[in-house]
């Protein structure tokens, strides 16, 4: 049984022929405990740039903690020409622990977003593996079911109204990976800043920069990545920057450090065991701040973990992963995902 979910990475398929499969999906965080659902993949007949897959993805899923997403992506790519874009419903019961990164564990609201958005990435290459283009999102929140208000109010959080968040930007991608999947040589970097008007009017700057090392052999990988976000002028808090997750730094929950700016540097060494199967160790820090002038290292969360690794497709660099991450601040968690963390 082939296992799809939410494919962004796939690079192409040999041959020109298409494909169309429907498949359960499935993933574990612990913000989202089990996630599972269904997903079909359907890959477009001619794939004019062999680095990357041309798709259309519909998705649906639910999680035991009453979440729920439907999406579809669409992704597009020629020799000049490079797009991915999303559009999602989301329904998603949330936790609120505070903002800053001084908040504590046990101190936490739930509130629910019901969420509509369109985002996106149009670019052109203007050189070999260099892409400059246009970032944009479109979006509709509407905050509801608040188990109390009180925390937000005493908080003065600017956001709880909802509504209509327009924001559209300058992006440059700049990609050598070998491969998308899993690379083990090669330079990732996105920078991107996207301006937001309609009901709030604030901008995001995006810094996103993944390297990919052989260590003596095939066999070894050592990965990193350096990420910082910074979000200027009157942006609701939901959209705060968030330290944590699948994706920001392992072993801390999404939403558990949130803050206008958020920075992490993660590395990961990859190793092949045996048959199908790689081991992985991983470790990072990062930290939020409500101005530039805060940045500091005090309060620094730092996260580490272990994790396996199993190629389910003979000609694709693809992989199921377990990890077990441990946040030195009081988190820890489980991921099941499919793909690499960065």
């Amino acid at each position: 049984m082939k296992i799809i979910t939410r494919p962004d990475t796939l690079t192409g398929m040999k041959g020109n022929e298409g494909h169309f499969i429907i498949t359960p999906a499935f993933s574990y965080a612990p913000e989202t405990g089990l996630e599972y659902g269904i997903s079909g993949l359907f890959t477009m007949k001619e794939q004019k740039q062999p680095k990357y897959l041309s798709f259309v993805n519909p998705y649906v899923s639910y999680t035991i903690r009453n979440q729920f997403t439907s999406e579809i992506r669409v992704n597009y790519y020629t020799q000049k020409y490079f797009s991915q874009n999303v559009l999602s419903f989301i329904y998603y019961p949330l936790y609120y622990y505070g903002i800053g990164n001084n908040t504590k564990a046990g101190d936490y609201e739930f509130y629910t977003s019901k969420q509509v958005y369109m985002q996106g990435r149009v670019m052109y290459a203007v050189e070999d593996d260099v892409y400059l283009g246009v970032r944009y999102k479109i979006q509709n929140n509407h905050l509801v079911h608040f188990t109390d208000t009180t925390k937000f109010y005493e908080d003065h959080l600017f956001g709880l109204s909802g509504g209509w968040n327009i924001g559209v930007g300058p992006i440059l991608f700049y990609d050598t990976r070998d491969n998308a999947q899993y690379p083990s040589k090669g330079v990732a970097l996105e920078m991107s800043w996207v301006d937001y008007f309609a009901v709030y009017h604030y901008s995001n700057f995006h810094f996103f920069l993944r390297n990919y090392f052989n260590v003596n052999n095939e066999k070894n990988v050592l990965a990193w990545a350096l990420s910082f976000n910074m979000i200027n002028g009157s942006a609701p808090f939901y959209e705060y920057n968030r330290l944590g997750g699948s994706n920001a730094l392992r072993g801390y929950r999404d939403t558990r450090f949130i803050d206008r700016i958020m920075w992490f540097y993660e590395a990961e060494f990859r190793r092949s065991l045996f048959w199908k199967v790689k081991g992985v160790f991983f470790a990072g820090f990062g930290n939020v701040h409500p101005q530039l002038h805060d940045l500091t290292l005090y309060r620094t969360k730092v996260a580490l973990g272990v994790g396996l690794r199993y190629k389910i497709f003979k000609d694709q660099k693809l992989h199921v992963g377990l990890d077990y991450a441990v946040g030195l601040d009081n988190g820890n968690g489980f991921y099941i995902r499919l793909g690499e963390a960065f």
